[in-house]
């Protein structure tokens, strides 16, 4: 996670995001979940820099990770305007929301969009696995 976000911005041409990634030391995941969970991060960012970004503002994007009652919680919020909070993600009909929505339900978990009053966040929460023989530290 450390190296996509960064990775992702500069392959845009993008150079005033702030990023700032919050993610607990303790979490690992199994490599069955990193794929889709980078997927979802990717499309998130890319949605920021192609549809979010605000002109001659400073832009930024956090991310924060932590396990709570035997669930990952990966929150992702940016200070753009974001996709509206009272739209549920399922229905909305863009090609990348669905891919989110279906990638979110093959970790068994589910994608959230949160109205915070001051900016849109998006989560992304999912069911500890079973033990699994391989793992990641992909944060």
């Amino acid at each position: 996670m450390k190296d996509l976000l960064p990775s992702l911005i500069s392959t845009n041409s993008v150079e005033y995001i702030i990023h700032t990634i919050e993610i607990d030391e303790d979490i690992v995941v199994s490599v069955n979940q990193v794929i889709p969970i980078g997927l979802i991060i990717n499309e998130l960012v890319t949605n920021t820099i192609k549809h979010g970004l605000l002109e001659n503002d400073i832009n930024e994007i956090v991310i924060r990770g932590w396990f709570e009652n035997g669930f990952y919680e990966i929150q992702y919020e940016d200070s753009g305007e974001g996709p509206s909070a009272d739209m549920e993600p399922g229905s909305l009909d863009s090609l990348g929301m669905q891919l989110i929505v279906n990638l979110a339900s093959q970790l068994k978990g589910r994608f959230l969009i949160i109205d915070t009053g001051a900016k849109r966040v998006q989560r992304l929460s999912f069911p500890e696995k079973d033990a699994l023989k391989h793992f990641s530290r992909a944060f």
